[in-house]
């Protein structure tokens, strides 16, 4: 997979994850309240809630960054970079994606 196609597809499934799934009610909705007073709570909770689901952007970063190095491996300054632009797309596309979504919600 190209680092785009990383970038999109974890800034698709980190809006899907972090925003959708999370504003309805399902099962895993104690989860999301548990993210969500950590990451009120500020501090090192807020450093651990982030990237694990209460932050789109944060979640889809890791999520790009951990996968294209599962995906692409490679450890040379070309592979790292690689792995960083994928992570800095997800993270700037998360919230264009997220807004799109709320958009859509309101417009329903």
């Amino acid at each position: 997979m190209s680092t785009l196609e990383i970038a999109i597809a974890s800034a698709f499934i980190a809006v899907a994850y972090a925003v959708v799934i999370a504003g309805e009610d399902t099962p895993v909705s104690p989860w999301f309240r548990w993210l969500d007073r950590m990451r009120e709570a500020g501090g090192w909770r807020s450093w651990i809630a982030n990237p694990i689901g209460a932050c789109e952007k944060c979640f889809a970063g890791q999520l790009a960054l951990w996968s294209s190095i599962i995906i692409n491996g490679g450890c040379d300054p070309a592979g790292i970079l690689g792995h960083l632009a994928a992570a800095s797309g997800a993270v700037l596309s998360a919230p264009f994606i997220a807004h799109a979504y709320r958009w859509m919600q309101r417009r329903i």
